[in-house]
């Protein structure tokens, strides 16, 4: 059973998978083919990215670029939603690239700016390349970080 609150505008894609007692509040945006476990909080105006997976009891303050897997405590990027890109016939090329870019972005020792320069200076262009620039560019609450071991 759903319960949606009065005032809360929800934009929710298509083929996705929301587990039980997922709250979300204010205006929430959740891309294609994304993946909520239970008992996750997203913050108001939140904006989570397609392909991408979200574990369970993690709180979402930040922006979720695409194609990714989040968990821990701070919410981090803890690599690709390889299981949900293979079931969508990512190839292992693109899947690949994905890796690489997000080695950038999160991995390396680059503060957001230089990194998508990198990236834009560095990889073919590409929908999926031009997606997480686009959508790391236009993020108002700002991205998630990498986790620091």
């Amino acid at each position: 059973m759903s319960f949606f609150l009065p005032y809360l505008h929800l934009s929710v894609g298509n083929n996705c998978i929301i587990g039980f007692s997922v709250g979300m509040a204010g205006e929430v945006i959740v891309g294609d083919w994304v993946n909520i476990s239970g008992l996750t909080a997203i913050h108001q105006f939140s904006i989570i990215g397609e392909h991408s997976m979200i574990s369970g009891l993690s709180r979402v303050v930040k922006d979720i670029p695409p194609y990714i897997t989040v968990g821990r405590e701070p919410l981090s990027y803890v690599g690709l939603n390889l299981v949900g890109l293979k079931r969508r016939d990512f190839s292992l090329e693109k899947i690949n690239e994905l890796q690489d870019i997000y080695r950038v972005l999160f991995q390396e020792k680059r503060n957001t700016t230089f990194a998508l320069e990198f990236i834009e200076n560095s990889f073919e262009k590409t929908v999926e390349r031009d997606k997480i620039i686009d959508f790391v560019k236009s993020s108002k609450r700002g991205i998630i970080k990498g986790f620091n071991y």
